[in-house]
């Protein structure tokens, strides 16, 4: 049986990441935060998963600090959102899936010797290993610490979509909107962390 997974009201959400009460209201309002269970109407108690946490504490942090509209906010929100939900439904572990992307973009697609990167490797045999990278690598951001105090940068990729990227890919990307945000340093303050969650 799978472990369910902790969910926080918008309180614990004030206090875990700092957000004003206004401010996270807001958020909640404008749908650029979205509850993983509870009503939408007042009165409602709603409950939000920890990859919300950080969704939210990345919002704010750019609208507080950014000036980002909430049109973007909400976007990027959607986005983050759904390269988390990628991620979870490939079902390997980061390391697998970047040691299996490794495999795939050098040509070799023989089955490793490491179970779990042969699951990645299945897991992501049809699929494109450079929107896998992009997808996997913004969940990671999400998902595990980093390195504190440097900044990942949210870029909107030519296929529309916001994701994060490091200081060295950024070369690689062109002209393009981006936002530096750090993650690291985000993990830290919300869950006292400097190792990944587990």
């Amino acid at each position: 049986m799978e472990k369910q997974a902790q969910l926080f009201t918008r309180g614990q959400i004030q206090q875990l990441a700092g957000i004003p009460s206004a401010d996270l209201n807001y958020l909640a309002r404008e749908g650029a935060i979205v509850p993983t269970e509870g009503g939408t109407g007042k009165g409602q108690h709603r409950r939000f998963s920890e990859v919300e946490v950080m969704i939210s504490a990345i919002l704010y942090e750019l609208k507080a600090n950014g000036g980002v509209n909430i049109g973007r906010l909400r976007e990027i929100g959607a986005d983050l959102r759904a390269a988390a939900a990628y991620f979870r439904a490939l079902d390997c572990s980061f390391e697998a899936i970047f040691e299996a992307l490794s495999c795939r973009l050098n040509g070799d697609d023989r089955p490793s010797t490491d179970s779990e990167v042969s699951k990645a490797l299945k897991a992501i045999q049809h699929k494109d290993p450079h929107e896998v990278q992009e997808l996997v690598g913004t969940a990671s951001h999400l998902l595990t610490p980093g390195g504190i105090g440097e900044p990942a940068f949210l870029i909107k990729t030519p296929e529309g979509r916001w994701s994060f990227q490091s200081n060295t890919r950024l070369a690689t990307v062109g002209s393009c909107t981006f936002l530096a945000v750090d993650t690291g340093q985000l993990h830290q303050r919300i869950w006292g962390l400097a190792e990944p969650r587990k």
